[in-house]
């Protein structure tokens, strides 16, 4: 490729120096012109030695080979140099996505090394990222004595995760006692039955009370495509105690002095019916001016 100056480097060349020689100008590539593969024209084209300098235009034009005379070179396959092509992960990455291992996102040449915010080794680790990151690619091209550093950046977009909803806990029931739908404060709310995994639910669960004891409910909020950890609410069921034990019936003559009504049990409460009503911890004294029954309930 000559000029009537000096000659421009090829678009696309890598590795190659446009002062081969200790030549200011009409520097000539004179090594061989025969067939060979990509490899070996790079390391030809790379070697000092293959190059000659030129005092004048003159000379440079009258030397062998001639470019401007139409003079064919011939690349075979195979050699080729190495590319660091690469694809950027599809779909959407949260900061809490585990590890994404870069070495199964190559299209070209594997064994080079990989730089940017978030990796380690061959792992993009999107842990505490948010934003778009520039992330690199780099194989070494060894040319003769030379090195070329071959790089494709691609971007990576890590979206923040939200955090958990807020809950109250623990939620506490009597057995048998009507529960109340769980809530949590948050958005786009999913309910698990398990800590990870499973499948979750937009609708907020009632607790089942007909058993004591404790079960733990989870949930989380979504954000975007960006799923929050969960946050556990744990519903604690109290079994119902035994009734207090009694003597039953209690006599009396009409217009005796009856005795406070006593019960054996852990906090006593007395009601003057079977159902309903508020209970008193002051256990009551039976009134004994008119004949007949009454009962107490305790």
């Amino acid at each position: 490729m000559q000029s009537s100056g000096e000659s421009g480097l090829y678009p696309g060349t890598i590795c190659f120096s446009m002062a081969p020689t200790n030549g200011a100008a009409y520097n000539k590539y004179t090594g061989p012109l025969s067939a060979a593969n990509q490899t070996t024209w790079i390391s030809r084209i790379s070697n000092t030695t293959n190059w000659t300098s030129y005092s004048s235009s003159t000379l440079y034009t009258s030397s062998s080979p001639n470019y401007s005379a139409g003079l064919t070179l011939t690349i075979n396959s195979g050699g080729d140099i190495p590319t660091a092509t690469w694809a950027a992960p599809s779909g959407t990455i949260c900061s809490n996505t585990s590890a994404i291992n870069l070495t199964n996102l190559i299209t070209g040449t594997t064994g080079g090394t990989w730089s940017g915010i978030g990796v380690s080794g061959n792992l993009f680790n999107p842990s505490g990222l948010n934003g778009t990151y520039e992330i690199t690619y780099t194989v070494n091209y060894i040319s003769g004595t030379s090195s070329c550093p071959i790089s494709q950046t691609n971007s990576i977009t890590v979206n923040a995760t939200p955090s958990a909803p807020t809950v109250t806990t623990p939620v506490t029931y009597c057995q048998n006692a009507t529960a109340n739908i769980l809530i949590a404060s948050g958005t786009n709310l999913l309910w698990y039955t398990n800590a990870t995994g499973g499948t979750g639910s937009a609708t907020a669960p009632t607790p089942i009370t007909t058993t004591a004891g404790n079960i733990t409910y989870y949930v989380s909020q979504t954000s975007g495509a960006c799923e929050s950890p969960r946050a556990n609410i744990v519903v604690t069921v109290n079994a119902t105690p035994a009734a207090p034990t009694v003597t039953t019936p209690i006599s009396y003559c009409q217009n005796a002095t009856a005795n406070i009504l006593i019960a054996s049990g852990t906090n006593l409460l007395w009601y003057t019916n079977a159902t309903g009503g508020t209970g008193s911890a002051t256990a009551p004294t039976p009134i004994t001016t008119t004949a007949g029954n009454i009962t107490y309930y305790v």
